[in-house]
């Protein structure tokens, strides 16, 4: 050490200054990235629980027959609710086999309008498809090539 020099005593202000600055200019950057990521992945766990309750409503209403239930409600999981109300877009016909003549079964194109809702509340998630509906002919055996 020379004489009358200052011992190093660490960083000054300035220089702790600036490294506050360098760090803040990187952290920013990182934040905003973490905050973007939940509010994303929020997002997609909302989407993954509206896609689930979908297809469970859809794999419920693929077994139903509208000819016999036309309406009804089920419950798709706990705090799920799926309501449908079928409405006949044609008339009743008798089904054909499958190599000529008159079927065993009467069957009609039923238009079903669903919703599902959920017990805590916000907008139902509402849908549409067409299925068909039938019914035994009294007196009637069926054949495996005469179901709908």
């Amino acid at each position: 050490m020379r004489a009358g020099a200052v011992p190093d005593r660490g960083f000054t202000v300035i220089e702790l200054l600036v490294a506050v600055v360098i760090m803040a200019m990187v952290l920013i950057p990182v934040a905003r990235m973490q905050a973007d990521l939940s509010r994303r992945h929020a997002r997609q766990a909302v989407l993954l629980d509206r896609f689930t309750a979908m297809h469970n409503a859809l794999a419920l209403l693929r077994g139903l027959n509208p000819l016999a239930e036309p309406s009804g409600r089920r419950l798709l999981a706990p705090g799920l609710l799926l309501q449908w109300r079928a409405t006949r877009v044609s008339e009743v016909r008798r089904s054909l086999r499958f190599l000529g003549g008159e079927g065993d079964f009467d069957v009609a194109l039923f238009r079903i309008d669903a919703q599902i809702l959920r017990s805590s509340g916000g907008m139902p998630m509402r849908f549409a498809i067409e299925r068909l509906g039938w019914r035994a002919i009294p007196g009637s055996a069926p054949s495996v090539t005469s179901c709908p």
